[in-house]
C-alpha cells in the first residue's frame, strides 16, 4: 500500500509528463502551421 507522499509524487510525475506533451504539441503546430495562425483567425 502507498503512502500519501508517494500518490503524490505518481500525481506529480502524470501532470509533469501531461505538461509536456501539450507544450511538445503546441511547439510542434507552432513550426508546422506557423506563429501567424491565431492571429489570423482572429483578425
Amino acid at each position: 500500500m502507498m503512502n500519501d507522499s508517494a500518490d503524490h509524487n505518481i500525481e506529480r510525475k502524470d501532470k509533469e509528463q501531461i505538461a509536456a506533451i501539450l507544450v511538445d504539441c503546441a511547439f510542434q503546430l507552432h513550426r508546422d502551421l506557423g506563429p501567424g495562425l491565431l492571429e489570423a483567425l482572429i483578425t
